[in-house]
């Protein structure tokens, strides 16, 4: 299980399982807060890139990293299409 907050500038995450707290730079925070609701990584990276002016391919990956590693601590499941 992972708690989340976020400050004004980063975000924390704590796994209450493993008794660990994780800090989020400004990227990962704007991810999981985009995740409050379901999206495709498209569209989560539709907003990323255009508040953090990167390009899609470096969007993409970025996404995908972050996302997989929230899939492997339970806290975002994948919906089914």
């Amino acid at each position: 299980m992972l708690l989340a907050g976020a400050g004004a500038e980063e975000s924390v995450m704590m796994s209450v399982s493993e008794g660990k707290v994780y800090g989020l730079n400004a990227l990962a925070g704007a991810i999981w807060q985009l995740l409050d609701t379901p999206k495709t990584v498209a569209e989560v990276c539709a907003v990323i890139q255009e508040a953090f002016e990167i390009d899609a391919e470096t969007c993409e990956a970025d996404v995908l990293r972050f996302v997989d590693a929230l899939i492997g601590y339970g806290a975002v499941e994948v919906a089914p299409r």
